[in-house]
């Protein structure tokens, strides 16, 4: 009888072992990837790739991965000359997320904790920054002068956007170019413009 309950509660223990060893595993994000632990839907961490993974707990986590590999998105900018030209910029930004631990949770506490709708929300910022800092660099040139201060103009819009990405959208940018010729909604002033350079 002794024998028969020993082997029972042996055997409910084994199953017992099994079954919190099945509820755990080993997670270790991907290169170019982070993700943010949640316990019962709170913040809890990040993990980074080279934290060399953690144990997931037995119960009450979620985990949110993200991509952290530079992205490049183009924006068309709609924006005035100095001498009320309305012109579209075409910009190319390349930018990076920032994964200390800080900026991450920055992130995640004005973007959201879910890697859709924080890229989201974040695409929005992106392009309400690009529209204004564009929008106020191009009204410093006339319609002529947009056109032969390209460079110029790309350098000072890639400073500026270079101290706003880490405060505001808490990732630094890599790249910045403007492409093509300013496009004047007026087709004289572009025709003009570009026999200027």
């Amino acid at each position: 009888m002794k024998k028969t309950t020993l082997l029972s509660v042996l055997l409910l223990a084994l199953v017992c072992i099994s079954s919190a060893c099945g509820g755990m595993s080993w997670r270790e994000p991907k290169e170019g990837t982070m993700e943010y632990k949640t316990i019962y839907g709170k913040f809890d961490r990040v993990i980074l790739p080279q934290d060399g993974g953690v144990w997931e707990n037995w119960w009450g986590d979620d985990y949110y991965p993200h991509e952290v590999t530079t992205v490049t998105k183009s924006f068309p900018i709609a924006s005035q000359s100095s001498d009320n030209a309305r012109v579209i910029l075409n910009i190319s930004v390349s930018y990076r997320r920032l994964t200390d631990v800080q900026s991450a949770k920055s992130y995640a506490e004005q973007f959201g904790i879910s890697y859709k709708e924080s890229t989201e929300l974040f695409d929005k910022k992106l392009e309400g920054l690009m529209n204004l800092y564009a929008g106020n660099l191009s009204s410093k040139y006339t319609a002529y002068q947009l056109n032969e201060n390209k460079v110029q103009m790309q350098t000072e819009l890639t400073n500026v956007l270079k101290e706003k990405f880490p405060e505001e959208l808490f990732s630094q940018i890599e790249s910045l170019q403007i492409t093509g010729a300013p496009a004047f909604e007026n087709n004289d002033i572009e025709t003009a413009a570009s026999k200027v350079v």
